[in-house]
């Protein structure tokens, strides 16, 4: 089971596809995470309903159709980690230190970002992010 703070409609199927059999955000209430344990240990898996609703739409879309409704789709879990810190205003070499990335890696990781989402500069990722993310 994966806690995190993460926002769930970016990474939870990330996850649950990896292997983790459920995830929740660490703002979810205790009776709902009650509810995940027990459907973990009943089922083996657990998917809040938001989870479940992305996962329908993932099967019924093709993946050209959810990156048209979510271009954040696009990215790696590894491209979504540095655009999360370019948006804080980090720079290259801070991403890098705190993702413990070369400086070329992360220069790397913010080019296929801002070609993959089609964006020419920070204030446009993070309007980006805004629009698409849940954080």
């Amino acid at each position: 089971m994966i806690f995190s703070s993460y926002d769930e409609s970016l990474y939870a199927l990330r996850y649950i596809e990896a292997g983790a059999v459920g995830y929740l955000n660490k703002t979810t209430a205790m009776a709902e995470l009650s509810n995940a344990i027990l459907a973990i240990q009943d089922r083996g898996k657990y998917m809040s309903s938001n989870v479940q609703d992305l996962y329908i739409q993932k099967l019924t879309q093709s993946k050209s159709e959810l990156t048209k409704l979510n271009p954040l789709a696009r990215l790696s879990n590894r491209e979504v980690d540095v655009a999360k810190q370019l948006i804080k205003g980090l720079g290259i070499i801070e991403v890098s230190s705190l993702l413990e990335l070369s400086p070329s890696t992360v220069s790397t990781y913010k080019s296929r970002i801002f070609e993959k989402l089609n964006v020419s500069n920070i204030p446009e990722l993070i309007e980006l992010f805004r629009i698409h993310s849940n954080n």
